[in-house]
């Protein structure tokens, strides 16, 4: 498993993903992702019959990855040529270890947390924090998706000094971030209990209470990388970033001495929270002194008060129903009719407005 893990990192080196978002290339990426991930896929349910068959899963994932590698060396061969000729490395060397320091500090308090409560409370507790917070994952990686679109189109705009056009974009990122977490917090933080139910089955009621905890983080983690990755990061403040992580780290590493050894899932689910909401104070703090921009505290507010209605409807969802089926099916219907409906009449979302008159 080691070897296998160590081949990834190498692997890692060659997937130059990087370049096709550069050049903004993400029809390729999708389409590249979309034939790798079903081959993956049909592979798992193809070759991966028992539990002792976890090397062959470990081994397929990693295959993956060497597929997409090699897909984007051959490809990238079209745009550019590879040669140690004329290598200049030397102004490179600050922003990789700023970088990779802040990268590594990132993964430090995360990783950290899951491994100091494998230490203290056992695979158990692991299992019911990993549950809960897996599902957050997921639907947190469509926002940081588009997170990655934007970095080259806002880093393009600070070069052209079209500070104008950055702020449209900063805006709209901000009201796509908040038009699609708040249904999405609510909606989980009152049926925790049915989705772990659903998606884990019984014994893992220790899964509900984490998941609520680290639900809100969609809009902490979704605000801190519009800050981070859509701002700081183009405008080159390496060392705004690298202070950002270093606070996350510490803030990380003391408290999960401190809180799970006793509270277990729940106080690693409050780490992260603290953690991550530490690193979104001191980058509102380092955008707001280098570039003006804060964030939009009225929107945010705005999008609450129109979000209490939903509240109620969920109340009632789980008073009327009691098969968790039934009450995730309603409840989703409720959300999605509730909030076009807001979205339109009453908060006037020009990015839901425009997209569904495009689309009619």
């Amino acid at each position: 498993m080691f070897y296998i893990g160590a081949a990834n990192i190498f692997i890692n080196l060659f997937l130059v993903e990087w370049f096709f978002k550069g050049i903004e290339n993400f029809k390729y990426i999708t389409l590249r992702s979309i034939i790798v991930k079903s081959l993956y896929v049909i592979s798992v349910f193809v070759f991966v019959r028992h539990r002792e068959d976890y090397v062959t899963y470990y081994l397929l994932t990693v295959s993956a990855v060497i597929l997409n590698a090699l897909f984007n060396w051959i490809y990238c061969r079209k745009f550019v040529h590879f040669t140690f000729k004329s290598i200049n490395l030397i102004p490179y060397i600050k922003p990789f270890f700023i970088l990779g320091i802040y990268l590594l500090f990132n993964s430090m308090y995360s990783t950290f947390n899951v491994a100091y409560l494998g230490f203290v409370g056992g695979t158990k507790e692991v299992g019911f924090y990993t549950t809960a917070t897996k599902l957050y994952g997921i639907l947190l990686a469509f926002f940081s998706a588009f997170t990655g679109v934007m970095l080259p189109r806002i880093s393009a705009l600070v070069a052209e000094k079209d500070f104008k056009e950055v702020d449209r974009l900063i805006g709209r990122s901000f009201e796509i971030l908040y038009t699609f977490c708040f249904p999405i917090i609510i909606f989980f933080v009152f049926f925790a209990p049915q989705v772990i139910h659903i998606i884990a089955g019984a014994g893992y009621e220790g899964s509900i209470l984490p998941m609520r905890i680290v639900m809100p983080l969609m809009i902490i983690i979704g605000t801190e990388e519009i800050l981070i990755i859509q701002l700081l990061m183009p405008m080159n403040k390496d060392k705004a970033i690298f202070i950002n992580s270093v606070i996350g780290a510490l803030v990380g590493v003391v408290l999960a001495i401190v809180l799970v050894k006793n509270m277990h899932s729940v106080g690693s689910s409050i780490v992260w929270v603290c953690s991550e909401l530490s690193i979104l104070i001191s980058a509102s703090y380092f955008v707001k002194r280098y570039i003006g921009i804060q964030i939009p505290y009225k929107m945010v507010l705005i999008k609450f008060i129109y979000s209490i209605p939903y509240i109620l409807i969920c109340i009632g969802v789980l008073f009327a129903f009691d098969d968790s089926i039934v009450i995730i099916v309603m409840a989703g219907l409720s959300m999605l009719i509730y909030f076009v409906i807001d979205d339109i009449f009453l908060s006037h979302n020009n990015f839901i407005k425009g997209t569904l008159l495009n689309r009619l």
